[in-house]
């Protein structure tokens, strides 16, 4: 018990139901996860604060941990806070089995994974975006022009539109590179 209270990860219990997940006792430091406080989430349907986009998938590894068809089940969800915004929170969770091999609970592991997911994000922008216009670079064309070709079937094919500012240079030379980049963000 006080492995799981003073765990310095968020720590759940919840009932073994297959189509929800009502929690039965959890530790101070998943509340502070959620923004909420331990009475305030005591006897929720979780599935209530989980993104509808991950719903599907949170559900699916329930059913297949309480089936035994799986020993552990870890996935990243959205979690949805009092204020309406949503957060990152990886989750790895597994059965707590009675001596007779029954589900009694379901115990979970949380952390809140935002600020990780959205530096992922930050650098797959940079990889793939350009930093003045957001549109996709040399890379990312490449990368998407290379998975077209791949798909084209015989009798078929695909169009390749190009672009070109006429005497770009000239006002970028002579307005300055601030009015140059503005005409790309225009035309972008």
């Amino acid at each position: 018990r006080a492995a799981f209270d003073h765990a310095p990860t968020g720590m759940v219990l919840t009932d073994v139901s297959a189509e929800r997940a009502v929690l039965v006792r959890c530790n101070e430091q998943y509340a502070a996860i959620l923004g909420r406080s331990v009475a305030e989430i005591a006897g929720m349907n979780l599935t209530d604060l989980t993104h509808p986009g991950d719903l599907d998938a949170v559900m699916l590894g329930r059913r297949q941990l309480l089936a035994g068809e799986i020993d552990c089940h870890d996935t990243e969800v959205r979690t949805l806070r009092p204020d309406g915004s949503w957060i990152w929170t990886s989750l790895t969770r597994s059965v707590v089995r009675d001596v007779d091999g029954h589900p009694k609970y379901m115990l979970s592991q949380v952390a809140d994974v935002t600020t990780e997911k959205e530096a992922q994000a930050r650098i797959e922008q940079l990889a793939f975006c350009d930093s003045l216009t957001s549109l996709p670079n040399r890379r990312a064309f490449v990368d998407q022009l290379e998975g077209l070709l791949n798909q084209v079937r015989p009798g078929r094919g695909i169009a390749l539109l190009f672009i070109d500012l006429d005497r770009f240079k000239e006002l970028n030379d002579g307005a300055g590179h601030e009015a140059g980049d503005a005409l790309l963000v225009a035309a972008a």
